[in-house]
């Protein structure tokens, strides 16, 4: 019975495994998708690079940010009459953040949770690219350097989303990553028809450079 229980164990453990064999590496992947199941990977680490707390600051105001890697997120079957359209994993860098405006804490949702589900963070994302269009000017950087995009919930302004595009680099031996901020769009669906809120997200839009702590 002992024996038995234990091959039934190994083979869970193996057909799990082998739910993501199919590798897309997030970065530079193919333009032809293998079949499902898939599994978007960070193949070269570069999330790992941004995990970690991450400050700026200018005179009393702080943005402090902590971010950290999620491996494998399952993204549910969706199927219509029978028919499965995927069957995916995802690697994300997730975050999760603190604002202070001239001495008074705007937002806080540190620290960082443990969940697995990037969906319910304060920051996600999962795209690279060196493609430096609408990213924040890095003289600094080496060249062909990978930028990652990842998306902002405003906690206080629900509805309200910003687009995070970022770039690490090191300067006279310090880790750093330039920032630039903007404002999205709005979910009417959280916002409603009769919303008449702010329409700017707490963070102020524009170009930032933190420093890791």
């Amino acid at each position: 019975m002992k024996k038995i229980f234990i091959l039934i164990i190994g083979l869970t453990v193996l057909t799990s495994s082998c739910k993501a064999q199919n590798i897309v590496p997030l970065y530079n992947g193919p333009d032809n998708k293998p079949a499902i199941p898939r599994y978007y990977k960070d193949t070269d680490n570069d999330f790992n690079t941004f995990e970690g707390t991450w400050k700026w600051e200018q005179g009393t105001s702080s943005w402090t940010i902590e971010f950290k890697k999620v491996v494998q997120y399952h993204r549910q079957h969706e199927k219509y009459n029978g028919i499965e359209f995927y069957d995916e994993y995802w690697d994300h860098l997730v975050g999760s953040y603190r604002y202070v405006e001239n001495g008074v804490e705007l937002i806080n949702s540190l620290p960082i949770t443990l969940g697995n589900d990037p969906y319910t963070y304060s920051m996600y994302g999962s795209t690279l690219t060196t493609d430096g269009r609408g990213f924040p000017p890095c003289p600094e950087c080496v060249p062909d350097a990978r930028h990652l995009i990842v998306y902002m919930e405003d906690p206080e302004r629900p509805g309200l989303k910003g687009i995070i595009r970022m770039v690490r680099f090191n300067e006279g031996g310090v880790e750093k990553i330039r920032m630039k901020m903007i404002k999205s769009n709005s979910d009417p669906r959280i916002i409603g028809p009769d919303y008449t809120g702010p329409m700017t997200l707490t963070v102020p839009s524009g170009v930032y450079t933190f420093i890791k702590q």
